[in-house]
């Protein structure tokens, strides 16, 4: 059963489990990130704006201002969820892009990861202590870089 209706967008933030602010902050997001042309589908577009007017008690004349409304809440879960994926996927490959091999870890590297034959050998294993795997923190960015990276460059 799909709900039916107009839905404002606290009633939308509700749905999607986001705080009304957080929600709101997205969809600056999405705008700006569709302005700057790094994605293609604004969710504005699938919001509708409605004008209300509210009146006191005491007969005064009527508030009139803007509410933002979505018809089709199927339909923008869909595109949200999409952009909620694409965010997601950029933050990793930024992530990787950031990813790359230092002197230290090429160092690591020729060494077989070996602590013993390290400079950094105390730092390593101090912080090593503090890690409930034990594993040094070097050993395990040399591992992630042959994984994700491959052969370090040659010096």
């Amino acid at each position: 059963m799909e709900p039916k209706g107009m839905f404002t967008l606290k009633d939308a933030s509700e749905l999607l489990g986001l705080n009304i602010n957080t929600f709101r902050y997205w969809l600056k997001k999405n705008n700006d990130d569709c302005d700057k042309g790094i994605y293609e589908i604004k969710l504005y577009n699938l919001l509708t704006k409605v004008r209300i007017s509210t009146t006191t008690k005491n007969f005064k004349p009527s508030r009139k201002y803007d509410r933002y409304i979505i018809l089709d809440i199927e339909e923008f879960k869909k595109e949200f969820q999409k952009y909620s994926e694409f965010l997601i996927e950029n933050k990793r490959r930024k992530r990787k892009r950031n990813l790359g091999w230092s002197y230290s870890a090429i160092e690591c590297y020729e060494r077989n990861m070996n602590c013993s034959k390290c400079t950094y050998k105390r730092i390593c294993q101090s912080i090593a202590k503090k890690l409930p795997d034990m594993i040094p923190p070097m050993k395990k960015i040399v591992l992630k870089l042959l994984t994700e990276i491959g052969l370090p460059p040659r010096i």
